[in-house]
């Protein structure tokens, strides 16, 4: 949505006066827009059954449970065929790992897997996948035997009483409640562990089949046959019996165990229960080949509402739901901000300074806080049907730039990063979620620069560790010989050898092919005054879209040494490699 349309927009929606909408700045997402236009492309090889639960529906292994908010094992392997012919065992992680598609996937393809989840729906179904490998098959098909030769209604009621939470009353009718009870004191007569496990696994994920509610979004749709007094009359499609769920789960838990893999997942994965804001800080840098994973969407999704009733079955009361659904990253209006704690984290692990650039990413994205100026307003207006909105968008950006920057740390040179996510809307206004997140990840070139110069001990102020590295980002550094390197924004990069200016790198992350000329043309500036300074410099330039016009434009003015893509820099190593070479060799001779 360009300008003129977006101003219109904002005093149909609002009502506000002409001059009180001049006040808000409506640019910064027709710039992000251009910035990443010509990245934005249409994968006919993709669809939505694809990036959803859709195409899992009937797969072995995932179908035991119904996470509709995962995608399909198809989009892990469109990714791995397209990620390169590479021979070697890859490392793969999912920091949203959801109820384990990455890790099954990747795995079956001779991958090594790492997951970090916190929801506990979804670490109950990698621990299933888990037991799958491990389970006595002839044990399970001896108690499934025996449950279906035996009338639920004829077994000793137990002890137990589904534990509901406020928002679960009244779920089930009489009759599911005392069959669940009943199955309940069945499960806990079976001895071995692991059978015990996957047929409690068995009644976790039929809950919603015999129950009255539908998941639905924000929240849980109840059918009208419910005891609940309902505004609307919904009706399910079907309500199953408890007999005829149980037994038709197990059977499809069976099928697919006679189909496992030899203990291939649980000798390749490992599983992490826990948020990734904690738990990706912990893992080691320049680990993982790839990333596939799919966080929350910033569009109020509660999935401690949703899975209210597998939470329940699981034991969270109301107390440990609430501090759940804190933990989670921040996609709903009743989440409060974590900066106090991420801070505390980070000062603890003593990596202030990564911190530190963190903030100031998050408040250099200009189209990130046009939304929230936007939002703002319209709360101030009373527009907007939760006052909560701006926070909620707010921390949801900030938690997930922590989570981009970490990703950046910990991915091997040449690795990948795959997300599946969706842009939302409020007001009105859409939230440009895929490009705000695109942008936080600009700052890398910089550090790779930092990261060869340490690596060749090259370095020798400030003291940097490997780890500072990637926390820190100073404004200059003094090399060996007597060479000093600057970072700024005219030129970004600068290199001295004692007073004598001797190389410039600039760099331009803009995509539209449009606008190519014109960064160029300011990079100019740049390089006609470094050899001003000194006739023995040598300019670099790295852009993101070099069109025939700019490539003979480089070659009229002759100010470049030497022009690299940058996306080119970041995905492969010999290009890398020689824009080293180019740089520390032939134009400083700093080896």
């Amino acid at each position: 949505m360009k300008l003129e349309t977006i101003k219109r927009a904002q005093i149909s929606l609002f009502r506000c006066p002409d001059e009180l909408v001049e006040k808000v700045n409506l640019t910064k997402r027709d710039e992000l827009y251009d910035k990443y236009s010509d990245k934005l492309i249409l994968n006919s090889a993709l669809n939505r059954a694809t990036v959803s639960f859709q195409n899992n529906k009937n797969e072995p292994f995932y179908r035991w449970l119904k996470f509709k908010e995962g995608f399909s094992s198809n989009l892990v392997n469109h990714v791995l065929r397209h990620f390169g012919n590479r021979e070697k065992s890859l490392q793969v992680l999912d920091p949203f790992a959801g109820s384990g598609t990455t890790l099954t996937t990747s795995i079956r393809k001779g991958h090594h897997a790492t997951g970090i989840e916190l929801l506990p729906v979804g670490t109950a179904a990698m621990r299933a996948r888990l037991m799958a490998d491990l389970v006595d098959l002839q044990r399970f098909e001896i108690h499934f035997n025996g449950l279906k030769s035996t009338s639920l209604d004829k077994l000793p009621k137990g002890t137990y009483s589904f534990p509901h939470l406020r928002i679960t009353e009244g779920a089930f009718n009489g009759e599911t409640e005392a069959a669940i009870s009943k199955y309940v004191a069945f499960i806990d007569s079976i001895h071995d562990e692991n059978v015990r496990y996957l047929f409690w696994f068995a009644c976790l994920a039929i809950l919603e089949d015999i129950s009255y509610t539908s998941k639905d979004g924000q929240y849980l749709r109840w059918d009208y046959r419910s005891s609940r007094p309902l505004k609307s009359k919904y009706s399910k499609s079907k309500i199953y019996s408890f007999q005829q769920a149980i037994q038709d789960k197990l059977q499809i838990i069976l099928n697919d165990l006679r189909k496992r893999d030899a203990g291939k997942f649980t000798e390749n994965v490992r599983i992490i229960e826990g948020s990734c804001l904690d738990e990706l800080s912990t893992l080691p840098s320049e680990h993982f080949d790839l990333v596939v994973t799919s966080p929350p969407y910033c569009n109020r999704y509660d999935y401690t509402r949703t899975y209210a009733l597998e939470l329940a079955f699981l034991g969270y009361d109301e107390e440990k739901v609430k501090k759940l659904r804190q933990r989670l990253l921040s996609s709903t209006v009743e989440n409060k901000t974590k900066k106090d704690q991420l801070y505390a984290k980070y000062a603890q692990l003593n990596r202030q300074v990564f911190y530190d650039r963190i903030l100031e990413s998050f408040s250099d994205q200009k189209a990130m806080h046009e939304v929230l100026e936007i939002l703002n307003l319209a709360r101030r207006e009373g527009r907007l049907n939760n006052n909560n909105i701006p926070g909620m968008v707010e921390n949801y950006f900030f938690e997930m730039n922590i989570v981009i920057h970490e990703l950046s740390r910990i991915l091997s040179p040449g690795g990948r990063v795959y997300m599946v996510n969706d842009n939302v809307q409020y007001m009105g206004e859409e939230v440009p979620v895929d490009l705000i997140l695109s942008d936080f990840a600009e700052e890398r070139i910089k550090t790779l620069l930092l990261e060869w110069l340490f690596d060749n001990n090259l370095i020798k102020e400030p003291e940097l560790t490997r780890e500072a590295v990637y926390q820190q980002l100073p404004k200059s550094c003094d090399l060996v010989k007597d060479f000093r390197m600057y970072f700024g924004s005219e030129p970004d990069v600068s290199f001295y050898h004692k007073d004598e200016l001797l190389a410039v790198i600039e760099i331009k992350g803009g995509t539209d092919a449009a606008g190519a000329l014109e960064r160029y043309g300011a990079a100019t500036k740049s390089f006609q005054h470094s050899l001003e300074a000194s006739k023995r410099c040598r300019n670099f330039y790295l852009a993101a879209v070099f069109t025939p016009e700019l490539e003979r434009r480089m070659n009229d003015d002759r100010l470049v040494e030497k022009a690299f893509d940058i996306i080119d820099i970041l995905d492969e190593p010999e290009v890398r490699s020689e824009f080293f070479t180019e740089v520390f060799h032939h134009a400083l001779r700093l080896l």
